[in-house]
């Protein structure tokens, strides 16, 4: 739990701060207990020789950041993790890194690097499935997507106003629409998105997939604040997509239980995300969130180490079925579910502006996509998931 003697260090703590709950009367966790699909943070003062730790105890593959691989993380950490084989690099990762390690040759990292030792794991399309790749590439793009929300509302107020707006009125439309988490991703996308660099989104979907598809837990360790959020954001969207799809399987095979009745969409909301159809339905989905799970499961937890200033880490209880989710989104390019023919199930229309008769309410209905910049495409609701910063999470 984060350290509450001072204030977190970034937006991303933040926010958690005032998610956390308390453990319930009589409930106890232990400081490395991760629930299931549950948020454990620790934020504390940097110790150089903690990673060094880390490297030596846990059992994780170790997915590096760019910002890491500098002079001041201790020696004896790459000699642990490279003896260990511990160490995963990304493309990007790597494209990062290669002018930086040719200046510092020197470096524990710079051989290996080079001469793609066996040591380290340069991880590629063919270290995961093909459709847990494409759905990678999924999460990938809808991650990057965030970095387009200041050239949307640009537009947006242009509309508006009838003229050009200033960036102030852009920044602080931004701002108070989205909040300060969304905003820092979002200053970025004035530029084109080619022009842009995204091994972060790489890493963190890497990350995730490979520990779900190999059942091996992952740990990435950053300097950047940027590669924190990124994590969270990724791991909130897909334990939302999961449960969409778990639900989906249940309702396939037994709809009548459910009582569905007809999606009318009468509210703004529901008509910006969705295509009318007699088809589109509705049902009550009081305590399905939980319900839907499976009871045997495997459990495997997903960690951001960020070391600056202080060190904060994320950890996310996963499971090894949130591989099927990856699947099914390479498989079908955006949708929860593949036995549902074009139509999507959402468990939660969160975060839609709907009526409160819609807060409890799940859908499976046909769906509105749009352009984001010069290349993306989304499903409109997926899309307003990765811009908004109110997530519904539990974090001990």
């Amino acid at each position: 739990m984060t350290d509450k003697a001072r204030p977190p260090r970034t937006p991303t703590t933040r926010f958690f701060e005032r998610a956390t709950r308390d453990a319930a009367p009589g409930q106890t966790f232990s400081p490395t207990f991760i629930p299931r699909l549950t948020y454990r943070t620790h934020e504390f003062a940097s110790d150089p020789m903690a990673l060094v730790k880390a490297a030596n105890e846990a059992e994780h593959d170790f997915f590096l950041d760019t910002s890491i691989v500098d002079v001041e993380t201790p020696p004896e950490f790459w000699d642990l993790l490279l003896a260990r084989r511990r160490i995963h690099l990304v493309p990007g990762v790597v494209r990062e890194l290669e002018s930086w390690l040719e200046q510092h040759p020197e470096h524990p990292m710079a051989a290996p690097t080079a001469t793609r030792d066996p040591h380290i794991q340069f991880i590629s399309r063919e270290s995961l499935e093909p459709s847990v790749w494409d759905g990678v590439r999924y999460y990938f793009n809808l991650l990057i997507g965030r970095k387009q929300a200041m050239r949307l509302y640009e537009d947006q107020l242009r509309s508006e106003l009838g003229r050009d707006p200033t960036d102030d009125e852009v920044s602080q439309r931004v701002l108070t629409q989205l909040g300060e988490r969304a905003y820092l991703f979002a200053k970025k996308g004035r530029a084109r998105l080619d022009e842009l660099s995204h091994a972060d989104e790489e890493l963190v979907c890497v990350a995730l997939a490979h520990a779900v598809q190999t059942g091996r837990p992952a740990m990435i360790v950053t300097r950047d604040q940027d590669v924190l959020e990124q994590t969270y954001k990724l791991t909130s969207l897909v334990d939302l997509d999961y449960r969409s799809m778990l639900l989906a399987d249940s309702y396939a095979l037994e709809f009548a239980s459910y009582r569905p009745s007809r999606l009318l969409l009468d509210e703004d909301a529901l008509k910006e995300v969705f295509v009318d159809s007699e088809e589109n339905v509705m049902f009550d989905v009081a305590g399905l969130r939980e319900r839907v799970l499976p009871r045997q499961f495997e459990f495997v937890p997903i960690s951001c180490v960020r070391v600056a200033g202080a060190t904060t880490q994320v950890s996310f209880g996963a499971e090894t079925r949130m591989r099927d989710i990856f699947r099914i989104k390479g498989q079908t390019r955006d949708l929860n579910t593949n036995r549902l023919g074009r139509r999507n199930c959402h468990l939660t229309l969160w975060p839609l502006d709907a009526s409160r008769r819609l807060k409890c309410m799940a859908v499976v209905a046909f769906e509105r996509r749009i352009d984001v910049g010069d290349r993306l495409s989304f499903s409109v609701l997926d899309f307003n998931r990765v811009l908004s910063t109110n997530e519904p999470i539990e974090v001990v």
